[in-house]
């Protein structure tokens, strides 16, 4: 099953990682503005449904934060110092999830901009209205949201946090592939054959092969999306990371100086 969804979003950490193609491109620069006719509204509306904003916040948000983890763990410094310091991780990565949460809300509409875009150098009005009808009905929205519930990311996320070493971007794809294709077949176990029969019938249509035929392009361009932030971002989120651990070292010290002491009035 070849459905655009929300599921493209969950893969921007891998796919970013994937060499560059000739496919459309994410404009940082992109006028945001509301919809000044049908077309643009219809565009807007099909942008929005296929990337809600608080899902599309969780799941890039949870992405990028579980591939962080991951390469902290993996960093001898940092592992030694979750020794001393159990938990220090964690709270480090805790310490993050506000900024870039608000990140990410700050930056959903530039994806809608670009993907209205995208949807309207490539499908007519009764296309979209078409897309939208699916979208809308109980068996595009348990499609959408079983794809959602089966995927399963884990092994992806782990070779795009492993480094830069050659071919880590290619098995972070391959693994991301693999992800998809299990949650396509779960899925597919899941839904009715009525069920089934309609999808088919959407996927296979004009408006559904359309769809496929721009699928790599929406891809790209949210991975794009993705690793597009203000010049200071990184250096604000050390900062944030910074001053947690800081903290955190504080007041283990703090309370295993106090039990010392304690031990020693005891005697």
């Amino acid at each position: 099953m070849r459905f655009i969804n929300l599921l493209s979003i969950i893969f921007a950490v891998i796919i970013s990682a994937s060499a560059p193609h000739a496919f459309a491109q994410f404009n940082p620069n992109i006028e945001i503005k509301e919809p000044q006719n049908s077309l643009e509204e219809k565009a807007m509306q099909v942008s929005q449904m296929q990337y809600p904003r608080e899902q599309v916040v969780a799941q890039a948000t949870n992405a990028i934060l579980s591939a962080s983890k991951i390469a902290i763990e993996n960093n001898p410094t940092m592992a030694a110092l979750n020794k001393q310091y159990p938990g220090i991780i964690d709270e480090i990565i805790k310490s993050s999830l506000p900024i870039i949460t608000k990140a990410y809300e700050d930056k959903l509409p530039l994806l809608w901009a670009n993907n209205n875009a995208l949807y309207m150098n490539n499908f007519t009005e009764n296309d979209l209205d078409i897309i939208i009808t699916f979208n809308q009905s109980a068996t595009g929205i348990k499609y959408k949201q079983l794809l959602l519930n089966n995927i399963d990311l884990t092994d992806a996320i782990k070779s795009a946090s492993s480094g830069v070493e050659e071919g880590f971007g290619a098995n972070a794809k391959k693994e991301s592939d693999k992800a998809l294709n299990n949650s396509v077949n779960k899925t597919n176990r899941q839904m009715t054959q009525t069920e089934l029969v309609e999808v088919f019938k959407f996927e296979n249509s004009n408006t559904g092969s359309k769809l496929g035929l721009i699928t790599e392009d929406v891809k790209n361009m949210v991975g794009q999306w993705d690793f597009y932030f203000p010049d200071n971002f990184q250096q604000m989120v050390a900062n944030v990371q910074r001053k947690a651990a800081t903290k955190f070292m504080e007041e283990a010290d703090a309370k295993a100086e106090a039990a010392a002491s304690n031990e020693d009035g005891a005697e």
